[in-house]
């Protein structure tokens, strides 16, 4: 019997005790996903907010800009509430 059997079987096993939290797991899955895209997207949004926002003068550019980022972080922070909630929960 190699490791990759012995996981393998290790899995099987704890398969019928996981079962009942599948939508919960895949909820979670989704919002972490959503999180860590987030998360990268937060450097491209500080980029966008200097580049359009402070560099270009405008104000209107500057409030585009920092509405797109307030977004991101608005969505980072729904991402995060939901996965702690489906985590423990």
């Amino acid at each position: 019997m190699n490791e990759s059997d012995s996981a393998e079987s290790g899995i099987k096993t704890l398969l019928p005790f996981l079962r009942p939290y599948r939508r919960q797991m895949v909820l979670a899955l989704i919002a972490l996903v959503v999180t860590a895209g987030t998360m990268l997207s937060l450097g491209k949004g500080v980029q966008f907010l200097i580049d359009r926002g402070l560099a270009s003068g405008s104000e209107a550019g500057l409030t585009q800009a920092l509405m797109i980022f307030i977004g991101l972080v608005f969505l980072l922070g729904i991402g995060s509430f939901c996965r702690f909630i489906w985590c423990h929960g």
